[in-house]
């Protein structure tokens, strides 16, 4: 459920400037220009570009993901993961890439979908799920499939040096799996029975505890978004990523 993080920082590199000619550079709106050519970096440079400060997309690394509890849940539970890992964005499939006009002004869209999208990572869990108490720290994978997503954010203007610098605020994501997988190792301190049962009890359910942890998690989601595209377009004046 992680999915897009990188991947978006992936996209907005595209097409801007600061990289090697063999890289696309688009004009101010243009979206089939910015589609192309995030196909183009997926398919040739999904391990990264460190002369362009593009991190590798597939597989990459998040110290932590927290997901805080809502006592006014159901699903009324402390989510933190750590050292995760997550795979799929490889496959990740554009449909939208709006907005990045050269006044700054309006939203920016970027939407599409993925097939896959695997986290794992060390986790602890404390809290209600439903009906049922759940505790425990492991190891823990989760499997989303056939996602649909949407990340959009706005720019404020920053002025440096004379010159304007694109900043982001009011980021949102929006994503919808049609199926997710739960696994959590050593549940209830390791006994095998509780750890089996609350496991399929999970993935029974997953679709009502999804969605009650959707608003939090597509947060936590937003803010790393916001975190690392943000510190992509602190590195050179606005005007300067485009033709």
């Amino acid at each position: 459920m992680k999915f897009c993080i990188f991947i978006t920082f992936l996209i907005l590199q595209i097409a801007y400037g600061g990289y090697p000619s063999n890289f696309p550079k688009c004009k101010h709106g243009d979206e089939p220009c910015f589609i192309k050519g995030a196909a183009d970096i997926l398919k040739n440079h999904i391990s990264g570009v460190a002369d362009v400060n593009l991190l590798p997309i597939d597989p990459f690394s998040l110290k932590t993901l927290n997901v805080a509890r809502n006592p006014a849940s159901p699903v009324n539970v402390d989510i933190k993961l750590k050292d995760v890992i997550v795979e799929g964005f490889k496959d990740i499939k554009l449909e939208k890439f709006q907005g990045l006009k050269e006044d700054l002004s309006g939203r920016n869209v970027i939407a599409g979908s993925l097939d896959s999208l695997t986290i794992k990572g060390k986790y602890m869990l404390d809290g209600n799920v439903l009906v049922l108490p759940i505790k425990g720290d492991g190891n823990s994978e989760i499997k989303c499939k056939n996602i649909k997503f949407d990340f959009s954010w706005d720019f404020k203007k920053v002025e440096k040096d004379g010159k304007i610098y694109a900043a982001l605020e009011h980021v949102k994501l929006q994503f919808e799996p049609d199926n997710v997988h739960f696994f959590f190792d050593h549940l209830f301190d390791g006994d095998a029975a509780l750890q089996a049962s609350t496991n399929d009890f999970l993935n029974a359910n997953w679709s009502e505890i999804f969605h009650e942890i959707q608003p939090g998690l597509s947060k936590a989601l937003g803010l790393v978004f916001k975190s690392y595209i943000g510190k992509f377009f602190a590195h050179q004046p606005y005007a300067e990523y485009f033709q």
